[in-house]
């Protein structure tokens, strides 16, 4: 009876999670799945009006969103319109187009909107990188005329206007806004950078009021409290498990360290897998001055000492997991070792398995209502997506392999 009661809320719970997954993730009305080569035909008229090669350059994408600004629109004006806003092309969701050659310290930077319109481009040069004299007005104008050709913009202001001069050339900053709409206030700006008649960096930004930035800020002070009591909560728990092991010891208690410890090492592989699927984040952070196994090793190891910290405590609990397990004599942990070990035949993996899923659908259903209570309580919504986790299928060199190592 009691198996039967599980399946039966496990069912009812499933079809509630289900009904209401675009309740807990809404999806914004945006591709979010486009290769870079698809990309560089967008903007690559406007980088050969601007002059800027990107022969023999190798390229990378990634989706990227501006999370505070988006947070912003949606506290301010509601979901359906930062939507709008999002179709209209205000630099909300963009993909960060990169461009290195190995040797060469110039890189390249586009954002492209998801419906292919340009919002900016970066060419970075280094400090003692040569350009033909030019003067303040002479680029004003210049900047003048990528406004209304290249950004369709025509009315504007014009807030920053600022010459600073470097080795080899004199370099001229512009910074222009532009009103969206009054109230709520949406506003943005874009910057310039001309040297030499030459545009190598013009680039769109939402601008969130001070007075809203300040009281976001505020808000996000309950969820940043929660979030470090979890991690205290998890490291002095893993604290006491690290304890209760050496006493263990101590009084000579025989552990079976080796099946956690490859339960571990499993686990640890596909974290590192996953890591290296992200190769546009690889890409954008590598030096090009750098070779690229170099730079790839260097953040690959940063990846793996943050999951360290993490597959550290996961094997202290699963030790003192298998140890109550075996003073309980209930046996649960046998059934995980044999399913680790490829017999799925046996039946205490397969009740084991149902009452997983079992319970996940339940956790599933919890959540959904806690969402409905903070909305109806609290006037609460769910973000836009895709945003967090969601980046690394997104984002990955082989989506479907990330799904199967991550979730």
């Amino acid at each position: 009876m009691p198996r039967l009661l599980l399946i039966g809320a496990a069912l009812i719970s499933a079809l509630l999670f289900f009904s209401n997954v675009d309740l807990l993730w809404p999806i914004g009305h945006q591709r979010v799945l486009r290769h870079s080569a698809d990309l560089e035909s967008d903007v690559q008229t406007t980088l050969q009006n601007q002059g800027i090669g990107i022969a023999d350059y190798e390229r990378a994408s990634r989706l990227r969103v501006h999370d505070d600004a988006l947070r912003y629109i949606e506290y301010a004006c509601g979901k359906q319109e930062a939507e709008r806003f999002i179709q209209e092309g205000l630099p909300l969701f963009y993909y960060r187009l990169s461009y290195k050659k190995a040797g060469e310290p110039i890189k390249i930077t586009c954002a492209i909107h998801p419906d292919g319109q340009v919002l900016g481009w970066d060419e970075e040069w280094p400090r003692d990188h040569a350009a033909d004299a030019q003067n303040q007005a002479e680029a004003l104008l210049q900047a003048h005329a990528c406004l209304r050709e290249d950004f369709g913009f025509d009315t504007y202001t014009v807030v920053e206007k600022l010459s600073r001069s470097f080795p080899n050339r004199e370099e001229h900053r512009f910074v222009f806004s532009i009103t969206h709409q009054e109230q709520p206030r949406i506003e943005e700006e874009i910057s310039f950078y001309i040297s030499g008649n030459h545009i190598r960096r013009a680039w769109r930004e939402l601008i969130i009021p001070a007075a809203s930035k300040r009281e976001l800020h505020t808000q996000a002070a309950p969820q940043n409290l929660l979030k470090n009591i979890g991690f205290a909560i998890f490291g002095i728990a893993a604290v006491f498990a690290v304890i209760k092991i050496l006493l263990l010891m101590n009084d000579g208690h025989r552990l079976k360290i080796v099946p956690c410890l490859w339960v571990c090492a499993a686990i640890s592989v596909m974290l590192l897998i996953n890591s290296a699927l992200q190769g546009a984040y690889l890409f954008e952070v590598w030096d090009p001055l750098w070779p690229a196994f170099v730079s790839y090793a260097d953040s690959l190891l940063y990846f793996v000492m943050s999951d360290i910290s993490t597959l550290v405590p996961l094997f202290a609990f699963l030790i003192i997991a298998q140890f109550i397990d075996e003073k309980s004599e209930q046996n649960r942990m046998s059934s995980l070792w044999l399913c680790l070990k490829g017999k799925m035949h046996e039946p205490s993996v397969r009740l084991g398995s149902i009452n997983g899923f079992a319970i996940g659908f339940i956790a599933g259903a919890v959540l959904v209502i806690m969402v409905l209570l903070c909305q109806l309580l609290f006037g609460s919504t769910s973000a836009l997506q895709p945003r967090g986790f969601f980046y690394y299928t997104i984002n990955s060199s082989a989506s479907i392999i990330t799904c199967l190592c991550f979730f």
